[in-house]
């Protein structure tokens, strides 16, 4: 499989459009230039400084809602030595301009990609070939820009894109920055090979590919990395231990932004939880909390833009100053909005929050219809909790709700869709009789997404279920719903989640799928027709003594510990939260990491 070529572009396949698969809103804007509506724009004298282009291989919309994206703008702009200027997936043909001055993309000194999601993937060709940069890494010589990426994405697995890249960053920006530009200074006059493996020695977090050789056994399959001397064996993904001291929020604010007048601000990074089928919840061990004065200055600085609050995170409700922060903005008169609430942390002051904030629709994510599917996910909660939760959106005079779950879950069976059926029922009886009280009527939309495995996650090893198997499941609850009053049903489409399960869990093959991709303009099927790839064996479940290809990372946590979750996981037994202090569990305390309080 690995001597097999990459397809030649076609010029009639440059992808023009949003990503396949991303369902988040988006909103078309030219690219060329910044529209006259942004804020918070960051112009630089380019002269004597070096040029970085950040790209967002998404529309506009899109890269203006990811704080990540935003952060890393900041970040970079806040070097003297550095000028950083944002690109953006085009939408037409023709080159690719920077927003805030109009720089060609290969006119750059590093084009600097920020991944967050796997179904953008195919942009990435398109993009460096539409800037007039060769899209394999193989293809470029010195005068081409230094090609990396970071972003949750890269550490999750990196290896599906290793043959676009010259390095990744793997880690969190704020503590990659730094000595990422400083070795770049001190090395930039060598030869790229020279320059590349100089910065792979000396920093954590660098991982340049070129350097390490896929070693695959009989059957095809990757069974290790060959190193080049003197570079790690695993690159070990760098964290912030200090984030609680530091805000991370909107530097540039725009109407046509998908939260458009909502000024974000991250409130914890990481999850307790321990959600089995959740990423975030084990790469970005140890969970961090802000603190209460972070907040509250980020707040205010919200405020001076007089837009509304968006609290962002994977466990904004487990925040210790939740309810202070609800109070604050309360006497500030300032309107919160949260990016996720859990159905067991539902207290007045958030309830509060959310009808001052003009909350129509709430949502509730029991993920799995039966107590013993959340069992096997490690949901934690239960049937009464989820019902009450319901009980005390409507009473409070949110009219509306929306309910998340997931079907293909490893150990599903027929009666766990049955039970989705049948608790989306309990909750509608619980919402009538609150809403009765309240003298108004509204909706619930139930929302199913398929499961896809991912990385570094208990449930790495488990299979992706089959499109026939999940159409046949989506088609059962559409038709037990549609005569259903007051409830609709919203379904992802089966065939991007098994492009997502490909493009996440793939190895250094899957760059010819990623390139055939874009050539077929999303098509899977004619994709991996075109290039002769067989998705089967990236989707079937593997064996602990498996290697995985994202295994050339080292997130901190211990294969045992995810192993043993996945074993409980077929037992339906459950693991409690992380206690968020040095412990042996899991391995990510190893080192001794401070823990913060939440």
């Amino acid at each position: 499989m690995k001597d097999k070529k990459l397809p030649e572009f076609r010029p009639d396949a440059v992808l023009t459009g949003p990503s396949f698969g991303n369902n988040m809103a988006r909103k078309s804007t030219p690219s060329s230039h910044s529209p006259v509506s942004e804020t918070g724009v960051i112009r630089k004298d380019s002269r004597g400084r070096v040029r970085v282009g950040l790209v967002f291989p998404n529309t506009y919309a899109v890269a203006m809602a990811n704080l990540g994206f935003q952060a890393v703008y900041a970040l970079f702009n806040a070097r003297e030595d550095v000028a950083c200027e944002r690109f953006l997936l085009p939408e037409t043909p023709g080159p690719i301009k920077s927003l805030e001055s109009g720089w060609p993309l290969d006119q750059c000194d590093i084009v600097a990609f920020s991944l967050s999601f796997e179904n953008d993937y195919p942009n990435i060709p398109a993009i460096l070939h539409q800037g007039g940069i060769p899209f394999l890494r193989e293809n470029r010589n010195k005068n081409h820009p230094l090609i990396l990426a970071g972003g949750v994405a890269t550490f999750l697995n990196p290896e599906p894109l290793a043959d676009f890249f010259d390095l990744f960053l793997i880690g969190e920006a704020e503590v990659l920055t730094r000595p990422f530009f400083n070795l770049f200074a001190r090395y930039r006059n060598l030869s790229r090979k020279e320059s590349l493996c100089a910065m792979a020695k000396e920093m954590d977090g660098i991982y340049a590919p070129a350097f390490y050789t896929p070693l695959r056994n009989e059957k095809g399959d990757i069974c290790g990395y060959k190193t080049e001397a003197g570079l790690p064996e695993k690159i070990k993904r760098v964290f912030d231990p200090h984030a609680k001291n530091q805000a991370t929020c909107s530097v540039i604010t725009s109407p046509d932004s998908a939260f458009a007048d909502t000024f974000l601000i991250e409130v914890s990074r990481g999850c307790p939880h321990g959600c089995r089928f959740c990423s975030a919840g084990f790469v970005y061990r140890p969970p961090r909390f802000r603190n209460m004065d972070v907040l509250e200055r980020a707040m205010a600085e919200g405020k001076a833009r007089n837009m509304k609050i968006g609290l962002m995170g994977t466990a904004v409700s487990d925040l210790k100053d939740i309810d202070r922060i609800c109070a604050a903005a309360k006497d500030g008169n300032l309107v919160l909005s949260f990016s996720s609430l859990r159905a067991d942390a539902l207290t007045p002051a958030l309830l509060d929050a959310l009808v001052a904030g003009g909350v129509k629709t709430a949502t509730i994510a029991p993920e799995a219809g039966s107590p013993r599917m959340r069992q096997v996910i490690n949901k934690g909660l239960d049937t009464p909790t989820i019902l009450e939760a319901a009980e005390k959106l409507v009473s409070a005079g949110i009219p509306n709700i929306r309910l998340y779950f997931m079907i293909g879950l490893p150990e599903e069976k027929p009666e766990d869709i049955t039970a989705l059926k049948d608790l989306v029922l309990e909750i509608k009886a619980r919402f009538l009789e609150a809403s009765r009280l309240k003298g108004y009527m509204g909706s619930i939309t139930v929302g199913v997404s398929p499961f896809v495995p991912k990385p570094f996650t208990p449930f790495q090893w488990a299979a992706m279920e089959s499109e026939n198997h999940l159409k046949k499941i989506l088609k059962s609850l559409r038709k037990s719903f549609a005569p259903v009053p007051n409830v609709r049903f919203h379904d992802e489409n089966p065939k991007n989640s098994i492009l997502q399960a490909l493009l996440a869990k793939g190895d250094r093959d899957t760059s010819r799928l990623i390139t055939a991709l874009w050539q077929e303009k999303g098509h899977l099927a004619r994709a991996c027709r075109s290039i002769d790839f067989d998705p089967g064996p990236c989707l079937e479940a593997r064996s602990f003594g498996d290697y995985l290809p994202w295994e050339i990372i080292d997130n901190g946590i211990r294969r045992s510990f995810l192993e043993k979750e996945y074993m409980k996981a077929k037992k339906a037994l459950p693991t409690p939260p992380c206690p968020m202090k040095n412990c042996e569990d899991c391995g990510i305390c190893r080192e001794k990491v401070p823990f913060p309080p939440p």
